[in-house]
């Protein structure tokens, strides 16, 4: 046994010694890989377990590498034109040309730098370089978060893949190359390393004073990891991050990262060992079947919905099913244990089967939200729809479809991780309200829209409740906020705390919008006071939109009359009577409006200036940074019967005056004031005109009865205003029921 001891310690002496010395790698081929996975983590040893799998590793073809010396005079000018337009140190670019991702990274440059607008042209895209190390999960992870984080604050992200003895093989020897993401391979960090720590002086090349710095590994992470991460911080800069985890920043969401990791592609002859270190990612190229079968077999989604999505948005619904599936059954186990050993106490008879059929097994669900309509009016539909998902649980699904009205996608405004489909195409009704008459197909499925243009079923809007069926799919077409048990409160001066304002609160804007608001905070918003002025009539406001066809006439002459009463002369003469306000943040649908209150209050006017007056995607990243400068001022003087005005205020909780209703008070005793803003345009029974407009009641509610008062949902203006007149009416309503006597006396003059 002596013996058998001391020979198991040499050995466990030469592991450790050929584990630690790189050079003796290179002398034993085919026992690196078994020694560095065999004992650095778990399971790893099944990757490179047998020598026949090496030798197949051994034969995918790598990108040469190539000798400075033997480079051309195209690729000397590339390097020169790095150095002095996008200030690429020397050494950098002529690593990437001797690995072959010089022109990968050139023309990725130069590509940011003509898709640009504005001010973004003025100022030349950087590079995000992410070196990774450590074992295969923590390092795909950060390699995603990485690429997430660069697409996100618009940089060319460039990978390290550095080798270690946590996982030793080149990352193109278990990976594909796509030809998007340029990817450098570090042989040895130590005494080959490609990225060098400047000096606080740099005299070789003055390139690298333009590069920030910071090593994760070496320093640990932060704990204001964001914050270090700003990229409002980190304008102008090339960053160098060494990392072996997911960065944490609002640009590098979970969902995002997972988008870039699925576009990964294995070799074929690596693929399963991939999937078992990987466990926590999914591969759309090699998983389209299996994750289409699973989604309609298992989950129960429509195929109808399914053929409408790509590969990757199955994976990342897929993926997140699965996570809150293992919530809800990790759940059940532990209520059907707690049953069992509480009633095996009292009955011995009492079995563990009996205990799961009294406890039924939920399954995850998707909440479908297709939000319709402006910016505002999506953004308060997704704040209710975000809200309404996390209560009850469920995988919020955005349906974000580009038209007349908003001519951009989700992620042209906002950088949050949410399943997002930019085409649905499904015309309504596309499935039966009844359960017992569904088709197989939407068997599981509840669907609900709340635009009046195609569901003439619907009151209104604002009395529709949503209720959550947990076995079921809910899809929801709406513009509003959408009333349910988990949103509160629809009203806009009462959503500083409804669960709506805050989930859009965490809406992350795209780094454009941030640069625009960040030149206003330098100006103090918050000692302005906001102005948004909405005056456009409905057949003026947006092109190529037929008001007849989109909206009813009664909520189209409900518009066009609020807009009337929100005139730039009401709001010159509410700001001229505020002497406290030393200036204004306006946001107007016109630029003759500005144009006049600059020449009213000069000096005192701040605005966005823009080259463009459409719905395009460039233009509304405009309105975007409008709305969160409204936000952040002191109070608001906002338009009655606009979403614009509720966005800026539920993002902001501050308070707001609304033209007409607060002040600029509309004379006319026929036409009543807005109940709420979650059931306008389309979804009320307003009009202008002579005729009055009827109070808005919940349609779930009753009806009160001839002689009773109304419910407490009709709005306190009218409640105010008319007591006595429902007090005449049902009087003289008691008073002209007929008698025998009339009816006798009609007989005889008849």
């Amino acid at each position: 046994w002596r013996l058998i001891f001391i020979s198991v310690m040499i050995i466990s002496l030469l592991v450790l010694i050929i584990d630690r010395s790189p050079k003796l790698y290179t002398l034993l081929p085919h026992s690196k890989q078994f020694f560095s996975y065999s004992f650095s983590f778990p399971n790893a040893h099944e990757f490179f377990a047998s020598a026949t799998l090496s030798k197949r590793l051994n034969t995918i073809p790598r990108h040469k590498r190539l000798d400075a010396s033997h480079f051309d005079s195209n690729t000397l000018q590339k390097v020169q034109v790095l150095h002095d337009m996008f200030e690429v140190p020397f050494n950098f670019s002529r690593e990437l040309a001797s690995q072959g991702m010089l022109d990968r990274v050139f023309h990725q440059l130069h590509a940011l730098q003509n898709s640009g607008t504005g001010e973004s042209r003025e100022s030349h895209p950087r590079l995000l370089v992410v070196q990774v190390a450590r074992a295969l999960n923590d390092r795909l992870w950060a390699m995603g978060s990485g690429i997430s984080y660069a697409r996100n604050t618009l940089r060319v992200p460039v990978i390290l893949w550095e080798r270690d003895s946590r996982f030793y093989p080149c990352f193109y020897d278990v990976f594909q190359d796509t030809g998007e993401i340029a990817v450098l391979e570090v042989l040895d960090q130590k005494k080959n390393p490609i990225w060098t720590k400047r000096p606080k002086v740099s005299r070789d090349d003055w390139a690298t004073l333009s590069w920030s710095e910071f090593d994760f590994i070496e320093s640990g992470h932060p704990e204001n990891e964001p914050l270090v991460l700003d990229p409002l911080s980190l304008i102008g800069k090339h960053i160098y991050l060494r990392t072996d985890k997911s960065l944490r920043s609002d640009y590098s969401p979970e969902l995002s990262v997972r988008h870039a990791l699925s576009d990964l592609e294995p070799h074929k002859v690596a693929r399963t060992q991939i999937r078992e270190l990987s466990n926590t990612i999914l591969f759309s190229a090699g998983d389209s079947q299996t994750v289409y079968g699973a989604l309609r077999d298992t989950f129960k989604i429509p195929k109808s919905f399914l053929e409408k999505m790509t590969v990757t948005t199955r994976v990342e619904i897929l993926d997140q099913l699965i996570a809150r599936q293992a919530v809800f059954d990790k759940r059940r186990e532990t209520a059907i244990t707690s049953l069992y050993n509480e009633k095996s106490k009292s009955n011995s008879r009492f079995t563990r089967s009996q205990a799961e059929e009294k406890i039924p097994r939920r399954m995850a669900r998707a909440l479908f939200a297709h939000v319709q309509y402006g910016l505002g009016n999506r953004m308060r539909a997704l704040g209710s729809a975000v809200a309404f998902a996390t209560a009850s649980e469920r995988v919020l699904v955005v349906i974000w479809e580009p038209d007349h009205h908003v001519g951009g996608y989700f992620h042209d405004f906002f950088v949050n991780g949410i399943i997002v489909m930019d085409d649905f195409g499904l015309e309504w009704p596309f499935a039966p309200s009844a359960s017992h008459t569904k088709p197989g197909e939407y068997r599981y499925l509840r669907a609900y829209n709340l635009m009046r243009k195609e569901n003439k079923a619907l009151i209104a809007a604002s009395a529709f409740f949503l209720v959550d069926t947990p076995n079921e799919h809910i899809y929801v077409k709406s513009a509003y906020v959408v009333k349910s048990n988990y949103t509160g409160s629809d009203s806009v001066k009462k959503a500083r705390l409804s669960p709506v304002s805050k989930e859009m609160r965490r809406f992350t804007p795209v780094l454009p919008v941030q640069r625009l608001v960040a030149r206003h905070q330098a100006n103090h918003l918050e000692f302005m006071v906001g102005v948004h002025i909405r005056s456009l009539s409905v057949e003026k406001d947006i092109a190529k939109v037929d008001p007849k066809k989109e909206y009813t006439s009664e909520s189209a002459a409900t518009v066009n009359f609020w807009r009337k009463a929100t005139s730039l002369p009401v709001f010159e003469t509410k700001m001229s009577s505020l002497i406290s306000a030393p200036s204004f943040y306006v946001a107007a649908d016109s630029n003759q409006v500005v144009q006049q209150l600059e020449q009213a209050f000069p000096g005192r006017i701040f605005y966005t200036p823009r080259t463009c007056d459409d719905r395009g995607a460039a233009c509304l990243v405009y309105a975007l940074a409008d709305i969160i400068c409204l936000s952040n001022t002191r109070y608001i003087l906002g338009s009655t019967w606009s979403s614009f005005t509720e966005a800026a205020v539920r993002l902001g909780g501050n308070g707001v005056l609304l033209a007409g209703v607060d002040f600029g008070k509309v004379k006319s005793k026929k036409v009543a004031a807005p109940v709420n803003k979650s059931g306008s345009a389309s979804g009320t029974t307003k009009q202008s005109g002579t005729k009055k407009i009827p109070p808005i009641v919940d349609a779930t509610k009753p009806k009160p009865a001839q002689g009773q008062k109304q419910d407490s949902s009709v709005h306190q203006s009218n409640k105010a205003k008319k007591p006595i007149e429902l007090k005449k009416s049902t009087a003289a309503q008691s008073s002209l029921q007929p008698t025998k006597k009339t009816k006798k006396k009609k007989q005889s003059k008849k």
